[in-house]
């Protein structure tokens, strides 16, 4: 094991000093840790969403804003991260002692591998859903670019079960991210990451439900699939269930799809070998690739 996120108190602090293998920045976080964060919980980000729709701010955000929501009140995400997890038992063989988990979101499946591995570091963009993550898990959470982390540790293996190729920084150039990540592992160290095949695979399902006295209502829509780009999509509906006041959103997005032989090929071809991937039957339409850092 050479990366060390250092930690795991749950300060959201990764630590690691300033050694040539801990993630970059004084402290070793290389972003903002949980000192800097606002304090709050998944009711007070609900609640900010509303008041920013209510008032027509923009910089609500489909993956960094709204999905964190939909995680939160899915009554599938269990399910999801039980699946999710068993993929990483799978995909990693031999416990790793060091685990980067890119776009953690709310922490469901960060808590999850911090249950099962000595040392747990995860990324996240949204600063907010950053600090409640880590106080989930217990472990650092870094905030910053999960296709492009503020880091320069090296890991037994990086996480990113969550879609990172939708990201927007990721979409245009995956083959960016591919290699962001083999420079992320130890040499021999695992990958283990999801891409869609199908629309359907992050688009979800609609949903009905509440947190911290907001009623959430969020239908879904596939448009048109042109070559590898499919068009989705969200509408967001938030209703104040204290006095009724309803607010909402519709947010588009374009997909990259991926076709498993062209997902393998392009792992290969950023430096990864004994490279497998296979269609997710827990998530229709997804794929799960993993493959091992070549030097």
């Amino acid at each position: 094991m050479t990366g060390d996120p250092g930690g795991g108190d749950g300060s959201g602090d990764p630590g690691g000093g300033s050694a040539p293998d801990a993630p970059e920045g004084g402290d070793g976080s290389g972003g903002r840790g949980a000192d800097d964060r606002p304090a709050g919980t998944m009711a007070d980000v609900v609640a900010e969403v509303f008041a920013a729709l209510r008032e027509g701010e923009e910089g609500i955000d489909l993956l960094r804003t709204l999905d964190p929501i939909y995680r939160t009140v899915s009554r599938d995400g269990e399910a999801v991260v039980d699946a999710r997890v068993e993929t990483v038992r799978s995909a990693l063989g031999e416990d790793p002692e060091s685990v980067l988990v890119l776009a953690c979101g709310v922490g469901d499946l960060l808590e999850r591998l911090a249950g099962e591995y000595p040392r747990v570091l995860g990324v996240e963009p949204e600063p907010r859903i950053a600090g409640i993550a880590s106080r989930r898990a217990g472990v650092p959470v870094v905030v910053g670019d999960p296709t492009d982390p503020p880091l320069r540790g090296r890991f037994d293996a990086v996480v990113g079960l969550g879609y990172p190729t939708v990201r927007p920084t990721a979409e245009d150039d995956p083959d960016r991210l591919f290699e962001t990540v083999r420079n992320l592992l130890s040499p021999g160290g695992t990958l283990v990451l999801d891409a869609p095949e199908e629309p359907r695979a992050v688009l979800g399902g609609p949903l009905s439900g509440e947190v911290g006295g907001y009623r959430v209502e969020r239908s879904v829509a596939a448009g048109d699939v042109t070559g590898d780009r499919a068009e989705m999509g969200v509408d967001y509906e938030l209703e104040r269930t204290a006095d009724g006041e309803v607010t909402g959103t519709v947010q588009h997005a374009t997909v990259r799809l991926f076709d498993p032989d062209d997902l393998a090929d392009a792992l290969s071809a950023a430096g990864f070998v004994d490279v497998r991937v296979n269609r997710n039957e827990d998530e229709p339409g997804g794929l799960v690739a993993a493959g091992r850092r070549g030097d």
